[in-house]
C-alpha cells in the first residue's frame, strides 16, 4: 500500500509539473507576440486621402519642361467656398482619427472621417461648445466633429 502511495504522488508529481512549464511556456509566449508592432493601417476605396497617398506614391513625377509659355493651370475639383472672418487651421490630435458627422451629435449620420494629424479647417462651434463644424482643407467635404479632439494650428 505505501508503494502505491509513493508511486501515485510521484506520477502526479510529474504531470502538474510538466503542466506548469507548458502552461508558463505559453503565457511567456503570447506576451512577445503581443508585443510586437501593429500592422500598417489599412486603405479601403472610400478612404480618399489614403487613396491620393498612395497614388502620388506609386506614380512617378513626369519632369516638366523648361520652356517659358505662361500656362493656365486648370483644376479638375471645384475649389473650396471662401472662408469666414472666424475660421481658422487646425488639425486632428485624436490618435485613432475622428467620424465626419451631418450634424452635432452621436446619432447623427457619419458623413466621413478624419485621420490623425489631417489638416482641417474649423468652421464654427455648436451653442453648447462640444461640436465644432469642420471642413477637409483643399475640399468642399464639410461635417461635425466632438470638440476637444482638434488644435489650432499657425497658418503657413
Amino acid at each position: 500500500m505505501r508503494f502505491t502511495s509513493g508511486l501515485v504522488k510521484l506520477i502526479l508529481g510529474f504531470i502538474i509539473a510538466i503542466a506548469l512549464i507548458v502552461s508558463g511556456s505559453v503565457a511567456l509566449a503570447l506576451i512577445f507576440i503581443n508585443r510586437s508592432s501593429l500592422p500598417p493601417k489599412p486603405i479601403f476605396a472610400n478612404d480618399t486621402n489614403a487613396v491620393k497617398k498612395a497614388a502620388n506614391i506609386s506614380k512617378p513625377k513626369k519632369p516638366t519642361p523648361t520652356a517659358k509659355k505662361p500656362t493656365v493651370a486648370k483644376s479638375s475639383k471645384p475649389s473650396p467656398s471662401p472662408l469666414a472672418s472666424n475660421t481658422y487651421p487646425a488639425r486632428v490630435t485624436w490618435n485613432q482619427g475622428l467620424s465626419l458627422r451631418s450634424e452635432p451629435s452621436l446619432e447623427a449620420e457619419r458623413t466621413g472621417s478624419l485621420d490623425y494629424n489631417q489638416k482641417i479647417i474649423v468652421l464654427q462651434q455648436s451653442q453648447d461648445e462640444k461640436w465644432q463644424k469642420v471642413r477637409l482643407e483643399d475640399s468642399d467635404l464639410e461635417g461635425w466633429v466632438k470638440a476637444g479632439n482638434t488644435e489650432r494650428v499657425k497658418p503657413e
